[in-house]
């Protein structure tokens, strides 16, 4: 949550005090990003726009270093943490009405 002082958007995970009514589903489709159907589903439900992976300097995932699903696009890489755009429209995800 501290580091989202940084820029002020909504997180998917809501805040400490206040964590969304569905908070274990969202995390769920989180960890299986980049997955392309969870992404879909993420964006569906949320409208999320960035994601950001924390490495704390280790290497990033595997399942992140490969081919990226359509609509999701590397933006930068630091040592501690890679940034990710997601470019896919929430009104084309899969499942958004």
């Amino acid at each position: 949550m501290y580091f989202s002082t940084v820029h002020w958007l909504p997180l998917v995970g809501g805040y400490t005090a206040y964590p969304p009514p569905d908070t274990a589903h969202r995390r769920r489709l989180v960890e299986a990003l980049p997955d392309p159907d969870a992404l879909d589903e993420l964006v569906a439900a949320t409208g999320v726009g960035w994601i950001v992976v924390h490495t704390a300097g280790r290497p990033l995932p595997s399942k992140w270093a490969g081919t990226l699903p359509p609509g999701l696009a590397l933006v930068r890489r630091w040592p501690e943490a890679t940034l990710f755009r997601v470019t896919r429209p929430q009104a084309t995800a899969r499942g958004a009405p």
